[in-house]
């Protein structure tokens, strides 16, 4: 389908390095932020499938190259798009974009999550909840 779920973010002081980039490990933080928020916004927050529902859904892959640094105050643009579905788990390719200094859109960032769905109680694998199934399709 193509659907991709967009999140804007501009990159605060306490996210930077003494160089004045951005920390490498902000990139995750921000991935899950709009991860996070792709869920919410289709009415299933993540709270909910973990007090509610006694499930959790925890990384077992993620990776990311840095393409352009990013810098204090730039305005981003994550956009999450599901690569794969199975039984047990997805996998998210969240694009990060921003600007090059003359104003030109310009890929920063790419990073890759691999989640698995588990129950809290045993920490086995369980299926993929029909609610979370449907809006991962959504976007993929």
């Amino acid at each position: 389908m193509n659907n991709f779920f967009s999140y804007p973010h501009r990159v605060q002081l306490h996210e930077i390095d003494g160089a004045g980039l951005l920390f490498y490990g902000e990139l995750f933080r921000l991935t899950h932020n709009a991860y996070e928020e792709m869920l919410f916004s289709n009415n299933l927050p993540l709270h909910n499938i973990i007090q509610q529902r006694g499930e959790a859904i925890p990384l077992v892959h993620a990776d990311a190259d840095y393409h352009q640094p990013i810098k204090l105050g730039e305005t981003l643009t994550l956009t999450i798009q599901v690569t794969a579905i199975g039984n047990h788990s997805f996998t998210l390719k969240t694009l990060t974009h921003g600007f090059d200094d003359g104003g030109k859109p310009q890929l920063k960032a790419t990073v890759t999550t691999t989640h698995v769905t588990t129950s809290i109680d045993s920490g086995e694998k369980i299926p993929l909840p029909d609610a979370l199934r449907d809006i991962l399709q959504r976007y993929e």
